[in-house]
């Protein structure tokens, strides 16, 4: 029951800033960080500027590589596994791999932890793409005018470059 609540409760209360990213009313932000997505909406209604976007922002080509997600996560995992690997030593990593050298399995730990993001951001797309158009037939019939709530990567495609930005000042948080 509760489960179902916030199921409904939360896109509903993100939905008002969601129609302002995507510009249409067909979808909803389904996610458990639902709270601080709208604290963000009110704090950026409040005192942010429409005049000024991360979308008109000059990207750097050198960092246009990190749009691509599997390539960003890379990039992070393959810091954090380096740093982590630092810390526990040589002759530690090397008995956990199997002997294989340090560097190397750090930079393939974070590919192969990418490309696992990758598959299941995938998935996710393959089967909102199926649901979505599911759900209308679905719920045209049973609760007229409900909206689907989809997970977070169904903003990127509207600021690309807010997603970087966000990419980049997470990671740094992260440090």
């Amino acid at each position: 029951l509760v489960v179902g609540v916030a199921m409904v409760f939360f896109p509903a209360i993100a939905h008002p800033y969601m129609k302002k990213v995507t510009g249409s009313d067909d979808v909803a932000i389904g996610h458990f960080s639902t709270l601080s997505y709208v604290l963000a909406g009110f704090i950026g209604s409040k005192f942010g500027n429409k005049e000024h976007s991360t979308e008109d922002m000059n990207v750097p080509k050198s960092l246009l590589f990190l749009r691509d997600t599997p390539v960003a996560i890379s990039f992070t995992m393959s810091i954090i596994f380096l740093v982590t690997c630092l810390f526990a030593g040589a002759d530690a990593v090397k008995e956990l791999s199997g002997g294989k050298n340090w560097f190397m399995f750090s930079i393939m730990q974070s590919i192969t932890f990418a490309a696992g993001v990758y598959i299941i951001l995938q998935g996710v797309r393959m089967v909102i793409a199926e649901i979505v158009p599911a759900f209308k037939g679905i719920s045209d019939k049973l609760v007229p005018n409900a909206r689907p709530a989809l997970d977070c990567p169904v903003v990127f495609p509207y600021a690309p470059n807010a997603v970087l930005v966000g990419f980049l000042s997470s990671f740094a948080a992260g440090l």
